[in-house]
C-alpha cells in the first residue's frame, strides 16, 4: 500500500477535485484498487471517474466522527 497523495483541492468544488485526480493519472497512475477518502460527494464522483475499477472506502475515523456527532452526549 502507497499513499500517492494528501490534500483537497482549494475553494470550488466539483470541477477541481476531478481535476486533482487527474493530475495524478496524467503521468501514468493506473491499476488502482482502494481509495479511502471522507463521503464529500464531489470527491466519490472524481474517484469514480478518474479511476475506473476502483473501490473507494469511506475513512473509518470520518465515519466514527460524524457517528458520535448525531449520538446523545448522556444516557
Amino acid at each position: 500500500m502507497r499513499c500517492l497523495a494528501c490534500g483537497w483541492p482549494p475553494a470550488r468544488p466539483g470541477r477541481r477535485t476531478s481535476e486533482f485526480f487527474a493530475d495524478l493519472v496524467a503521468p501514468g497512475l493506473a491499476g488502482v484498487k482502494l481509495v479511502t477518502s471522507d463521503a464529500h460527494a464531489d470527491l466519490v464522483e472524481a474517484i469514480t471517474a478518474n479511476l475506473p475499477g476502483a473501490t473507494w472506502q469511506r475513512c473509518r475515523a470520518d465515519y466514527a466522527a460524524n457517528l458520535m456527532s448525531i449520538c446523545p452526549k448522556s444516557m
